[in-house]
């Protein structure tokens, strides 16, 4: 089994946690999260929206929903044989509480993914020469307070991860799991699809450019602490509601 498909020996440090194996794994947490982020704002580039005709405006929006959520599920696959590919602290705390990584692996792992958000997003401003711009909401998480109530959003941001959380119990902690397919890579990339024009899922891409840019910093907590309690209650419904029984062992005939 992969480390992600077994539970711990001791919650606060695993026989895994070695020094080689999880400085390997932190520094590809923290890459792979930076480059979440730089495509998932980079995609959302507003200079491509200002130069398409009027007729192709429409196709904007899903053009880089689709680019952000494949990039979300290159990653993965690019970084799961090193860290299992979590790039997203909401998937990292999952599965400490379902007891699939240790304390140490899981506070380690969250330090990483901030950080490497921050640096996307640091590196996509500067790349972009935006701090040269007037400044606008470009990859800013925001909400449009007359539109909806901070309810409504934190519901959206709980809802989502919560979806993006149960399909990676599916589809990376089942034992009856397709482990190493791209299909699981895949399924995740979908379910961003879904998500992503509704919510950010994400907490180290809630945080990143809002951080970065100084704005909408009061607008951040829904997109960092929401993501977190759907990771809680991804777990609990899995472990409650979903987990398969266990597969009885084969004996063979003598």
């Amino acid at each position: 089994k992969q480390w992600y498909q077994r539970r711990v020996r001791g919650h606060l440090i695993d026989n895994d946690d070695t020094p080689r194996k999880l400085g390997k794994a932190l520094v590809c947490e923290f890459l792979g999260t930076l480059m979440l982020v730089g495509f998932g704002i980079g995609a959302a580039n507003p200079l491509a929206q200002g130069s398409l005709d009027k007729a192709l405006l429409p196709l904007y929006a899903p053009n880089f929903i689709i680019a952000a959520s494949l990039s979300v599920g290159a990653t993965i696959h690019i970084c799961r044989n090193s860290s299992g590919g979590h790039v997203n602290p909401s998937v990292t705390l999952a599965l400490f509480l379902d007891k699939r990584i240790s304390a140490l692996r899981c506070i380690t792992y969250l330090l990483s993914q901030f950080a490497g958000g921050i640096a996307g997003a640091a590196l996509i401003y500067v790349l972009c020469n935006y701090h040269n711009r007037p400044k606008t909401n470009f990859g800013v998480i925001a909400y449009d307070l007359d539109v909806y109530t901070y309810p409504q959003v934190f519901f959206n941001e709980v809802f989502g991860t919560m979806l993006l959380n149960l399909t990676v119990f599916a589809s990376f902690v089942e034992e009856t799991s397709d482990a190493g397919s791209y299909k699981q890579c895949l399924s995740i990339a979908i379910v961003c699809m879904i998500a992503n024009p509704m919510c950010c899922i994400n907490p180290a891409r809630g945080l990143a450019f809002n951080l970065i840019t100084l704005q909408m910093v009061h607008h951040a907590w829904v997109s960092i602490l929401g993501p977190f309690v759907g990771a809680a209650l991804a777990t609990l419904i899995y472990n409650f509601l979903l987990k398969s029984p266990p597969r009885p062992h084969l004996v063979k005939a003598k």
